[in-house]
């Protein structure tokens, strides 16, 4: 795995704690990949973190499947829905990888389909036992994202929020760089 964050020079970074304790909530990913003309495309699903690599699973009739077996690169994005926001960006190689009795794909949907996930609003649940059947019926490809880049932001981290508003990591590098645009 790469450094925690690309930016070296960023005061508001998250630590390898803090990074690990984030990605554990549960929230929703932005899974970007590559169309064959190169233009981006983005998925929102579930993942699992292991304090290593993001690991997904999805229906193997989906079109990312088609579209990682052409290029694996791949970019998972997770943020916040609270102010002061936090965000991870990470780059990777996808990687096709076995699921015995497809355990860790249930584990991790369990975290967003268990009546006691934040996630869950469905009144009453989900009757998991016939939620699983079609779960699976379809196929399943299981990836492993083994990073290269892990970019991250904690805006807690800003301090006067005020003064950083509407500003963000990169113009606050760019001025001291004294490379922001004038008016």
């Amino acid at each position: 795995m790469s450094k925690v964050t690309g930016a070296a020079d960023n005061p508001y970074e998250m630590t390898k704690p803090e990074l690990d304790a984030f990605l554990a909530e549960t929230r929703f990913a932005s899974v970007s990949t590559l169309r064959k003309s190169g233009a981006p495309v983005g998925v929102v699903l579930g993942y699992e973190w292991d304090g290593e690599s993001i690991f997904l699973s999805m229906r193997s009739t989906r079109m990312i499947v088609k579209r990682l077996a052409r290029d694996p690169r791949i970019c998972v994005t997770i943020f916040s829905n609270e102010y002061p926001p936090k965000w991870v960006v990470i780059q990777g190689i996808a990687e096709v990888v076995e699921d015995p009795g497809f355990e860790r794909s249930k584990r991790k949907a369990l975290r967003y389909l268990a009546a006691e996930s934040p996630a869950m609003t469905l009144e009453g649940g989900l009757d998991l036992e016939e939620y699983w059947k079609n779960y699976f019926a379809v196929g399943r490809v299981a990836y492993l994202v083994r990073p290269t880049s892990i970019l991250t932001e904690d805006g807690v981290k800003w301090g006067n929020h005020e003064e950083v508003a509407g500003a963000g990591i990169s113009d606050a590098q760019a001025r001291a760089r004294g490379e922001l645009l004038a008016d």
